[in-house]
């Protein structure tokens, strides 16, 4: 997470965002964030309230930071793209990357499954993804059609999202070259 290895940010408050953030992925695992109070990620962190409420305003703002914490993380391993790609090539990419990702984190399909709520990661993700691909059909001017680029967009970001959910919710069984390729065939299909 960026903020908790920025150098310049106090290692104290590094290590109580660090905490606070792993008290609330834990308790995200146990019990819906509905029910999850302030004092509960205090009481598990063995962070004072105070010293939370120095830093944010509520869970809903942590919340938010520990999301974008982990964009910034998806966002630094996907959109590192070559120039020169296409938007298949880019789409399959950032597939493998959420893939990879999830593989590596279990934990994170918790707060990944796909919501439209605003404080829902999966929202966060999949605005993301809608913008990055958006910017991916103007680079390459992506032309010829009449579906206009913003839904091309959303229809990429949602496939890609529910596919890693489905992935996730069968266990992981599939290897990530295999969805990869199953993937690959699909976007062929769908092809702008």
């Amino acid at each position: 997470m960026d903020i908790i290895k920025n150098k310049k940010v106090d290692l104290r408050i590094r290590r109580t965002y660090k905490l606070l953030l792993e008290a609330l992925e834990g308790l995200i695992n146990e019990q819906p964030f509905e029910k999850i109070t302030v004092t509960d990620i205090c009481d598990r962190a063995m962070v004072h309230r105070t010293t939370f409420y120095k830093h944010f305003e509520d869970k809903y703002h942590l919340l938010r930071f520990g999301i974008k914490e982990i964009q910034e993380q998806f966002n630094e391993e996907a959109f590192q793209t070559n120039e020169d790609s296409t938007l298949h090539e880019h789409c399959l990419m950032i597939f493998e990357t959420l893939l990879t990702l999830m593989k590596n984190n279990k934990d994170l399909h918790i707060l990944v499954s796909f919501s439209r709520r605003d404080d829902s990661i999966g929202s966060v993700f999949f605005n993301s993804i809608t913008e990055d691909i958006s910017y991916k059909i103007k680079k390459i001017n992506a032309k010829g059609t009449n579906v206009p680029s913003a839904f091309i967009a959303s229809f990429y970001a949602g496939a890609i999202i529910s596919t890693v959910n489905w992935w996730f919710g069968d266990g992981m069984k599939t290897p990530i070259d295999e969805m990869v390729r199953y993937m690959d065939m699909q976007i062929t299909v769908f092809d702008c």
